[in-house]
């Protein structure tokens, strides 16, 4: 039998081996006889390119995948393209595929869904489930929400990552052949590269793309907004057309990731104007969105909304300069409690940073974070404050 090292220990044993190193490594292989006698080889010296940057439209590569490992493929210029893994011991991929296409525009699905500018097809030789992860950049995610209209909106700063979906068409174009809905098991930001990675198991292979509608509701939403009328918030909302078993959940959230539902409307099975009246919202901002499910259990979300609560301290929490490059500069106002606690969150919601507060003003340098969306957070008790940076 053999084995492979780097120079660390043993990284793999007697099948070939896929690995990523943050670094230029080398490697050896030792080979080992019935008798226990062995032969190790020559160092191999293996130069990393990194991968900064995502592929263009129109690239591809291809693979010969083997069992139970995991590929990047990357095109010629070691630009990303997606990441596929396969579990060991079950179908083989064998020869695969990748290509990305990028759309100059925003286009729209045949059912009336906007998808991505960047959509994927991956083809293997052996169709077959395995592990897929498809990359976007923040300004593609804006494109589409600029378009989106009622549609639920893509993530932006870590807000409603779970509003991604995935649709997957066993033809190599959109509409073509049988649609499969693929909820994402996972929707990350890599601050380190600046784009969002979007992993999620499928059974099978060919076109790829990503989008927040699911499968058209008969409830159709023209627009839902939420304001402060002083010791309460009010969400309002039209639709266009609903049918006899339609209904709304009101949902609430005081961080815009986790929702709680607050009430449940009946829809009037007509075109219609509704309002719900949060009579007790959250000091600071409330950040609303509607639940849509029809009489077959299906459902899709609004996009998200907020209204803000002032407390009756009326606490105000400000940061400058914004954008910040070294140092940011953080100035509490108002009734400050003496058990406040600051925190810095990336996008994802990781805590990089937690401080007391004891003064008003003060400072926080920022020259160790890569450029990206952060948010700065007041708590203290139930009162709670949030500024977004970048």
């Amino acid at each position: 039998g053999y084995s492979w090292s780097d120079g660390s220990g043993v990284i793999g044993a007697t099948s070939p081996l896929v690995t990523y190193p943050a670094m230029t490594t080398n490697y050896t292989a030792t080979l080992t006889d019935a008798n226990g006698c062995s032969m190790t080889s020559a160092p191999l010296t293996v130069t990393v390119s990194p991968v900064t940057a995502l592929a263009v439209t129109g690239t591809s590569a291809v693979f010969n995948h083997l069992d139970g490992l995991e590929y990047m493929y990357t095109d010629a210029s070691c630009n990303l393209i997606a990441k596929v893994e396969e579990a060991a011991g079950g179908n083989v991929l064998s020869g695969v595929n990748a290509s990305v296409t990028v759309d100059a525009t925003v286009q729209t699905a045949l059912n009336g869904d906007p998808f991505l500018q960047r959509h994927f097809n991956i083809t293997p030789a052996s169709n077959g489930s395995a592990v897929v992860t498809l990359y976007a950049t923040q300004a593609e995610f804006d494109a589409y929400n600029n378009v989106a209209g009622a549609y639920p909106l893509l993530p932006a700063g870590g807000i409603d990552n779970g509003n991604v979906r995935v649709t997957k068409f066993t033809g190599a174009t959109v509409g073509s052949g049988t649609a499969t809905l693929i909820v994402p098991t996972s929707v990350v930001w890599n601050s380190t590269n600046s784009w969002w990675e979007i992993t999620a198991p499928v059974s099978g292979f060919s076109s790829f793309y990503i989008h927040t509608g699911v499968n058209p509701l008969l409830v159709k939403l023209l627009d839902i907004q939420a304001i402060n009328t002083g010791n309460e918030n009010l969400v309002s909302w039209s639709t266009s057309s609903e049918t006899a078993g339609d209904y709304f959940e009101i949902e609430r959230s005081d961080n815009g990731s986790v929702f709680e539902t607050l009430a449940m409307i009946p829809a009037g099975n007509r075109s219609g104007e509704y309002r719900y009246t949060d009579i007790a919202p959250i000091p600071g901002i409330n950040y609303y969105r509607l639940r849509m499910l029809d009489a077959g259990g299906r459902f899709t979300y609004s996009k998200v909304v907020s209204a803000t609560m002032k407390a009756s301290d009326e606490l105000v929490l400000k940061a400058y300069p914004n954008p910040v490059k070294d140092v940011l500069t953080v100035q509490l106002s108002g009734s400050l409690q003496i058990d406040g606690t600051i925190t810095i969150t990336d996008a994802t919601g990781k805590m990089l940073l937690s401080r007391d507060v004891t003064t008003g003003t003060y400072q926080i340098p920022m020259q160790a974070l890569s450029s990206g969306i952060y948010f700065l957070n007041y708590s203290s008790g139930e009162l709670k404050r949030s500024v977004k940076i970048s």
